[in-house]
This record gives structure tokens, C-alpha cells and sequence, in this order.
């Protein structure tokens, strides 16, 4: 991913500002306000829910503002281990044959191999995966200049607001 970035004409601070979410008002339509985020986010982590489900109310909460997510982020604990981790190489072939139909290539499949096992010490990790906007947040704070592939041209995506 690193790779494709550098080969971009395009910078964060090149095209972002023209969509970071302070210079692009938030659109108010009125059936949003009649959603229950309350009870979005009890169904997003409802797993006995169906996953399209769960999918729909967390691409709702990503227009309408996610409770969950604040400065500092819900984490959980995750016990020390050992694992193994990786792909046995001569599993490459049939992985990118299965995935050929979604535009696999056999060189992403390949980065992943050998397999080892490694021990990971006890750490903490967040419960939820990083927003566009907390993302945003990070490149300003920080100065990082990568950005997602998502983000075309590396604008921020406007619909997603803080």
C-alpha cells in the first residue's frame, strides 16, 4: 500500500482541504432525525443480528455521528500469546485462484508468507476501528502526510462528518 502511495501525483496537503469536514457543511435531511442511535449501536453489536443487518446500521452511524467513538477510544484487553501468523507458501496458488474474482493479485497474497509463530506480550487495542475523522484528526495533529486510498485525490470524504 505503501508502494501505491508514493506513485501518487496527489498529497494530503495538496487536495485535502478542499473537503476537510470544517470547510464542507453537513447536510441536514429531516429523516435523520428521526433515527435511534441508541438503538443503531445496540444493533451493530448485536452479532446474533444478520450481518447486513449490522452493516446497515454502522454505514447509518457513519452519516449521523457515532456515540461511540470519542477522544479517548473504547479499548479492549488482549491477553499475551503465541501464534502462529502468515501463510504456508505453498497455499498462495489456491488462495489467489479464489480469490480471482475479486481482482486478487498473487504478490498481495505473497507478502504474506512465510508463516511463524510469534508471542505477543499482553497489549490493549481499540474496540472500534479508526473513523475517517479520527484520521483526519491524526494527519493534522501529527503532520503524517499518508493517506488512506479511499480518500480520493486525498480529500477528505465529506459525508463522513465529527
Amino acid at each position: 500500500m505503501e508502494a501505491a502511495r508514493s506513485k501518487s501525483s496527489h498529497s494530503i496537503t495538496e487536495y485535502a482541504p478542499l473537503a476537510a469536514p470544517d470547510h464542507v457543511p453537513p447536510t441536514r435531511v429531516s429523516c435523520l432525525t428521526r433515527i435511534d442511535i441508541g438503538q443503531l449501536t445496540s444493533d451493530i453489536e448485536d452479532v446474533t443480528l444478520p450481518l447486513a443487518d449490522r452493516l446497515t446500521a454502522g454505514a447509518i452511524l457513519a452519516v449521523v455521528g457515532d456515540p461511540r467513538i470519542s477522544i479517548t477510544p473504547a479499548t479492549c484487553f488482549i491477553p499475551g500469546a503465541t501464534a502462529e501468523i502468515g501463510l504456508p507458501e505453498k497455499q498462495v496458488a489456491r488462495i489467489v485462484t479464489m480469490w480471482s474474482h475479486a481482482g486478487v493479485e498473487k504478490s498481495w497474497i505473497e507478502k504474506e508468507t512465510p508463516q511463524y509463530r510469534a508471542s505477543l506480550k499482553d497489549f490493549w487495542i481499540a474496540k472500534y476501528p479508526v473513523t475517517n475523522s479520527e484520521y483526519w484528526v491524526f494527519l493534522r495533529e501529527s503532520g503524517y502526510e499518508g493517506r488512506p486510498s479511499t480518500w480520493y485525490l486525498g480529500a477528505y470524504p465529506w459525508g463522513a462528518y465529527f
